[in-house]
């Protein structure tokens, strides 16, 4: 099995619910110093 990762910052709910629906999976979410949210997706590779 092959994943493809994803990372993004600063995303809203609506964007992350389209990365929901495009079969990416959240899999960790950090907080940066100046109070930023980074989120990490994974998916599987088909």
């Amino acid at each position: 099995m092959m994943w493809e990762y994803k990372t993004l910052t600063g995303q809203t709910d609506r964007d992350l619910n389209i990365l929901g629906s495009q079969g990416w999976e959240l899999i960790n979410i950090t907080l940066s110093p100046s109070g930023g949210l980074t989120f990490y997706f994974k998916r599987e590779v088909k």
